[in-house]
């Protein structure tokens, strides 16, 4: 410690509790005030000041301009995420109903399927069964759905 200090002590000069405390609490109440009132009173100050200008408003054109086109971009990339995932989630629920549906409807008919599959290994013989496709579906069989564009009545 230094002599001041030590002859400060020595003389028996001390701060009590209560005077400690006042002092806290008034140091507290002046930075409150500056800090709270004067301070922004000033800042706002300053920035009127720095803005009132035509160069000022011109930066101020420029950061508005900033954080508008900021916003914009987030708002599109948000609306691009949630439009693709809404596009994967519907598309894919689609694709997954209709390959169901097949699925029921080859198990519900699997004479069809099985002529649809003889017609696509053999063209001639695709040909016969569409010939014989009224007569399969007076018995009860169900025929082949695919009619060929080169298959004409009558020759």
């Amino acid at each position: 410690m230094t002599a001041a200090v030590l002859e400060f002590m020595n003389r028996g000069i001390y701060m009590t509790d209560n005077e400690f405390i006042f002092y806290w609490f008034a140091t507290f109440f002046i930075w409150n005030i500056y800090y709270l009132w004067i301070v922004p009173k000033r800042s706002a100050q300053y920035w009127a000041l720095r803005f009132d200008s035509k160069e000022g408003q011109q930066e101020l054109v420029k950061i508005a301009r900033g954080i508008i086109d900021q916003t914009v971009q987030e708002s599109t990339e948000a609306l691009e995420e949630s439009l693709e995932s809404f596009k994967k989630s519907f598309f894919g629920s689609i694709g997954k109903n209709v390959q169901e549906t097949k699925q029921i409807m080859k198990m519900a008919n699997p004479g069809g399927d099985l002529l649809e599959k003889i017609g696509d290994q053999n063209p001639i013989l695709g040909l016969i069964m569409q010939k014989l496709a009224p007569q399969l579906d007076q018995l009860g069989v169900p025929g082949p759905s695919k009619v060929q564009d080169g298959f004409k009545k009558g020759l």
